[in-house]
């Protein structure tokens, strides 16, 4: 009765592995003003064209953290392409 719970005790044992620390995870690198928050407009409102003036301030943050978040995606997309096996992503101009 103990030599079969030897053996499979023996056996199994084989299947655990060498005691090889688990390999280095390595992250994408993304630049710092990427991350970095876009700033609220602040302008006092006096006229309706200081209201058009903010506005269109807004407008422009708005559209400079959507370009941070596109940046982020696409080096993020790039880097998992990486991961499955592509050669490289293209820089857009």
């Amino acid at each position: 009765m103990r030599l079969p719970l030897i053996l499979s005790c023996a056996l199994l044992s084989a299947c655990a592995g060498r005691n090889e620390p688990p390999p280095d995870l390595v992250t994408p690198e993304i630049p710092a003003p990427l991350l970095a928050p876009v700033p609220v407009p602040d302008r006092a409102v006096a006229s309706v064209a200081d209201a058009a003036a903010l506005l269109t301030d807004y407008h422009l943050a708005l559209e400079a953290a959507n370009g941070r978040i596109s940046a982020v995606g696409a080096i993020l997309a790039c880097w998992s392409a990486l991961g499955q096996g592509a050669d490289g992503c293209a820089e857009e101009e």
